[in-house]
């Protein structure tokens, strides 16, 4: 501790040791808990005792990656199932996929997305929430090029 001279203006300095710098209010207990079974493949389980106004909550969670994919999965105590995969079909080309599925009417979701990486341009195609039965859905698409050769 003590007064750092570097500063132009000789402003003291105290360094902040054995300190969070961002505080998390948090009444209760929890427990995260990680197994990686292999290289490739971990599972997560996550307790949270809150106080006695809040619920006490359970997370199970899943990850693979390998190679070419990526799956990653969640189930909460409220039946509440998230999923997340990624798939390079080539190192240009790669599928994205995302769901929430959800007990609450409305609050489920999927979003599906291609990438493909020319040599000098990158195209994207979005679908959120798509229903080709009903005609619904969000679709996106977009293109970027460059336009020199840097």
């Amino acid at each position: 501790m003590g007064v750092n001279r570097s500063f132009p203006n000789h402003t003291p300095f105290f360094p902040n040791i054995d300190t969070f710098l961002t505080n998390h209010v948090f009444d209760g207990a929890r427990c995260d808990i990680t197994k990686v079974l292999t290289p490739n493949f971990q599972v997560t389980h996550s307790f949270a005792m809150g106080a006695a106004g809040a619920p006490s909550s359970y997370n199970f969670g899943t990850a693979f990656i390998g190679q070419q994919s990526f799956l990653s999965g969640n189930l909460d105590t409220d039946g509440n199932v998230q999923a997340r995969a990624n798939y390079a079909w080539s190192n240009t080309n790669v599928s994205k996929y995302q769901a929430h599925f959800s007990n609450t009417p409305g609050h489920s979701m999927l979003q599906l997305e291609q990438d493909y990486n020319g040599k000098d341009f990158n195209i994207n195609l979005k679908g959120v929430n798509p229903s080709p039965i009903e005609g619904t859905g969000i679709f996106i698409g977009s293109y970027l090029q460059s336009v020199t050769p840097q």
